[in-house]
């Protein structure tokens, strides 16, 4: 475990309440005054109350890249919902609502990469390695990460940045429990609007979570990345996201 993880795993402690997943949708002026004061949400709450001018330059970035990569993708991204449309029947693009910024709830957008029949609409379920729900060309688009461009339209309305945390379903499991009650700080990730990639993406932290350490991996390194939010770390992560997608890896 590394030494970023093993301070995570002192800070971020299961709570001790059990239950159904629930639904996280809060008032955007909410902020996290719902969750207790524990020394990592105060720390981040005062950075980035400092970071108001981060924040508005991180959005300018967000606007000109996804304006970019439409325009530069389009007619691929047409192809690829054609092929979706002629190889399974159901829309080429599927929706779902996650988690966003103060846990506000959205309405995110994907190719469709699964049989409309055995999709799981509300996002709990993890895709596994070599799942049948997943249809031949959604592997394909799963694999290279494709599905997730249509997400570039998520960014321009501002419901999401180029980087960010995962955006996960509502009521998001680890290990069968509610994600925000395995990992106390977890709704602490909520504070940024979520990515199309992210630090955990690049790290490796991507796909079904087989462990603790796996579900404590990727809290850990999505709260370093809030508490550190800068244009340069941005810039750093797309480019590391290029090689990772390219070659593939972690992703089905």
């Amino acid at each position: 475990m590394s030494q970023l993880e093993q301070a995570a795993a002192q800070e971020l402690k299961p709570t001790e309440s059990q239950g159904l997943p629930r639904r996280a949708s809060v008032p955007a002026s909410a902020e996290i005054l719902r969750f207790p004061e524990t020394p990592l949400a105060i720390e981040i709450k005062s950075f980035l109350q400092g970071a108001a001018a981060t924040v508005r330059m991180k959005r300018v970035m967000d606007i000109a890249v996804a304006l970019c990569a439409l325009t530069v993708l389009s007619p691929f991204l047409l192809l690829f919902a054609a092929l979706i449309r002629l190889t399974s029947s159901g829309p080429a693009v599927f929706r779902q609502q996650r988690t966003g910024l103060n846990g506000k709830e959205f309405t995110i957008l994907k190719f469709r990469t699964m049989y409309s029949e055995l999709a799981d609409p509300s996002g709990v379920k993890h895709t596994v390695q070599d799942d049948p729900r997943v249809t031949p060309i959604g592997r394909f688009l799963r694999k290279f990460s494709i599905d997730e461009l249509p997400q570039l339209v998520n960014v321009l309305k501002g419901e999401m940045s180029i980087v960010g945390p995962r955006a996960h379903a509502v009521g998001m499991l680890a290990l069968g429990v509610p994600y925000n009650q395995f990992v106390r700080d977890y709704d602490l990730r909520h504070l940024v609007k979520p990515g199309l990639t992210g630090q955990a993406q690049i790290k490796g932290y991507r796909g079904e979570v087989v462990d603790e350490a796996h579900a404590r991996g990727r809290v850990a390194e999505d709260l370093d990345y809030v508490r550190n939010l800068s244009i340069w770390r941005d810039i750093k992560i797309m480019i590391l996201t290029l090689p990772a997608v390219i070659s593939g890896k972690a992703a089905f």
